[in-house]
């Protein structure tokens, strides 16, 4: 088989910048008045840090404004972020988690972004 041609897909995706901090390294309102206040257009916080997305154009600009009050960023850049997710199955899942392993190998493949999403249940039966 073969894959689509570059871009083939990006018309499900929008580029952002994205930039995620520790979540140790401070509390989820520090983190959202910090996203509000370096012109940020979100603030998501996870298990592990809180994930702040900006327009792609603002991305510099707002890691600037946040590299002047956290220097430790834990992740800072561009992303294919899907403009909607779709739920797997256990078997689809299987298979895509399989794929992606595969892939992983290949020194071609640079960075892989997805719009799929899992049941927890799911999630800690692969583990």
């Amino acid at each position: 088989g073969t894959l689509g041609e570059t871009g083939s897909v990006s018309y499900q995706f929008e580029q952002i910048g994205q930039i995620k901090i520790k979540k140790e390294l401070m509390s989820a309102n520090d983190a959202l008045e910090l996203a509000i206040n370096s012109g940020a257009e979100d603030c998501v916080t996870t298990d592990l840090h809180h994930e702040i997305n900006c327009k792609k154009e603002e991305f510099n600009s707002v890691r600037e404004q946040i590299e002047k009050k956290i220097k430790d960023l834990n992740f800072a850049g561009l992303i294919w972020n899907p403009l909607s997710k779709v739920n797997l199955d256990k078997e689809t899942f299987a298979k895509v988690v399989n794929f992606l392993d595969q892939i992983e190998d290949d020194d071609d493949v640079q960075n892989v972004f997805t719009n799929f999403e899992v049941d927890e249940k799911l999630l800690e039966g692969a583990n």
